[in-house]
């Protein structure tokens, strides 16, 4: 399974409705608040995520400080893909 940085920011990408280009100078700790994530698009993500790896997020760990980042974003799914 591919939990890596170029996955999670083509499922990023996709879920706010830009070009994958546009996120070329992305690090894994930029905050993707300051990239366009919102409240709205935030669930947006976790729905795309949860469907891309075959997961269910627990409610405790849908905050977002818990996916605001690429590598919180890997973390998280790690945690769940055993």
């Amino acid at each position: 399974m591919d939990i890596s940085k170029d996955k999670i920011v083509e499922i990023f990408s996709k879920t706010v409705g830009a070009d994958i280009s546009e996120f070329a100078d992305l690090k894994v700790t930029d905050d993707l608040r300051d990239w366009g994530l919102d409240s709205l698009k935030s669930i947006d993500v976790i729905v795309a995520i949860e469907e891309e790896y075959d997961i269910a997020i627990e409610d405790y760990d849908l905050l977002l400080d818990n996916f605001n980042t690429v590598e919180k974003m890997i973390k998280l799914i790690e945690k769940y893909v055993q």
